[in-house]
């Protein structure tokens, strides 16, 4: 176990192996160091019976690139540092007990070209402690793990940010995205745009709640048991040029939950292969959706064949 208690960089220079092994009832890396930057560059941190991969309790800013966290019982990487900034950066978090990435703090997250695959819980799952939390994820893989690839929540009197570009959800034994604002006081702004949203056991997105926003633009979305992108409660989501193929049970774009509901098409969302075949559905007792889905294409556009031109 290593702790860190103020400035410092641990890194590995490339092409030397750096490993941790983390035993029974400690953590791999613990950083405790308030007002402090950190950086953990190249180590491999594997779990022998040890809890966290990398435990952050304080600090103003820690740097995770290049590491390798798997094998731990709980989650890889356990973040509960309140006003700190969290960057993961070329980094594989794999094969633990819990989640790859837990944050549970007033933070900032950033994870670029990050791969949290084969967890026991959610790949990420984000929530601030007390006033808000703000994560952006690109460029990112999160598959096959037994949770969600992305869980977002947001607790009570706080408002969860979310934004995630570039990546992709497949496989995972619940939905690809979940984000949801379902307690007293609590907000979630959340945007996914050009992301691969793939053969989940659950949806491909999920928005829910009693004060959740979400936009939805230029995602794939195939082969999800659930719907394509699902909205449920007292909820707004607008969707612009999404595309839906093969969902074998239910619809490409859902939403139903109370009166509250808003699920709004801007326009150039595509539907093939979907089964049933509605585009938009929702429960046939109310009429909460049936006025507020609109603007819905029926099936990819093709353009026109061109006319034979006269040389």
């Amino acid at each position: 176990m290593v702790t860190v208690p103020k400035a410092l960089s641990i890194v590995a220079p490339t092409g030397v192996y750096a490993g941790i092994s983390v035993f029974s009832a400690t953590d791999g890396v613990t950083v405790n160091a308030p007002g402090a930057t950190v950086v953990l560059r190249g180590l491999s941190i594997n779990g022998q019976g040890g809890r966290w991969g990398v435990n952050v309790q304080a600090a103003a800013r820690v740097r995770i690139e290049n590491c390798v966290v798997a094998n731990m019982v709980d989650n890889g990487i356990n973040d509960t540092a309140n006003g700190a900034e969290l960057i993961v950066v070329d980094t594989i978090v794999r094969d633990n007990g819990g989640f790859g990435v837990s944050v549970a703090a007033d933070a900032a997250v950033l994870l670029n070209r990050v791969q949290a695959v084969h967890n026991q819980g959610s790949g990420l799952g984000v929530v601030a402690s007390s006033s808000e939390v703000t994560a952006t994820v690109t460029n990112s893989l999160f598959s096959g793990n037994a949770g969600h690839g992305i869980i977002a929540d947001s607790a009570i009197g706080t408002t969860t940010h979310l934004a995630v570009e570039r990546s992709v959800a497949s496989k995972n034994g619940g939905t690809g995205i979940w984000a949801q604002s379902v307690h007293t006081g609590s907000q979630l702004v959340a945007s996914f745009v050009r992301n691969v949203l793939h053969r989940n056991v659950g949806d491909g997105i999920f928005v829910y709640g009693t004060n959740a926003h979400g936009y939805a633009s230029e995602n794939a979305l195939e082969g999800n048991q659930g719907a394509g992108i699902h909205a449920s409660g007292h909820v707004y989501t607008s969707l612009s040029g999404n595309t839906a193929q093969s969902i074998p049970l239910t619809s490409a774009f859902q939403c139903d939950g109370d009166g509250a509901i808003q699920m709004f098409s801007l326009g150039n969302n595509n539907v093939d292969s979907v089964s049933p075949t509605d585009n938009c559905s929702w429960p046939r007792r109310a009429t909460t959706c049936a006025s507020r889905c609109t603007r819905w294409d029926s099936s990819p556009r093709r353009s026109p064949p061109r006319r034979a031109t006269r040389g």
